[in-house]
């Protein structure tokens, strides 16, 4: 079964973590990602849009912290 993003969860979930742990999931997602695109490449069904939407998520998280806290309306 192929995962979806919750963003609304995924954007809570990103505000509780730490600056460490928000980088070090963005790493994960990336690594999971490359196993889910190679999956996808040898035919079988995964979850690299869910990957790839967590990255983003995460990022922007991470770069609204890094830039003062501000948030992009």
């Amino acid at each position: 079964m192929i995962e979806t993003v919750n963003w609304e969860l995924e954007a809570k979930r990103a505000r509780r973590m730490t600056v460490e742990a928000l980088r070090w999931s963005i790493q994960d997602a990336r690594a999971a990602l490359d196993c889910a695109e190679e999956m996808e490449r040898a035919g079988y069904a995964n979850n690299a849009g869910k990957y790839a939407d967590q990255i983003h998520v995460y990022n922007e998280e991470l770069n609204r912290r890094l830039q003062g806290g501000k948030r992009r309306p």
